[in-house]
């Protein structure tokens, strides 16, 4: 979603969920590690999302064009 911000940094939005347990970095699986590494401003965890899902214990797969009609990955 598309919101004005001052000064225009801050543009893009997003509507999020958190969770209240959390995991080690150590404890995350490689490919999720891996995508973690890279220093740039945004992360696509697009690619590692069955294993994020792993994490939360959620074993549906979720359908991205169904969540909200925008392709976000709704969080659990």
């Amino acid at each position: 979603m598309q919101s004005t911000s001052p000064g225009g940094l801050s543009n893009l939005r997003r509507t999020v969920a958190r969770q209240a347990d959390s995991h080690a970095y150590e404890e995350l699986p490689e490919e999720v590690q891996q995508k973690l590494s890279v220093q740039h401003d945004v992360v696509d965890l697009t690619g590692v999302l069955d294993a994020l899902d792993g994490l939360t214990g959620r074993t549906e797969p979720v359908d991205p064009t169904v969540a909200g009609g925008t392709g976000d990955h709704p969080a659990a």
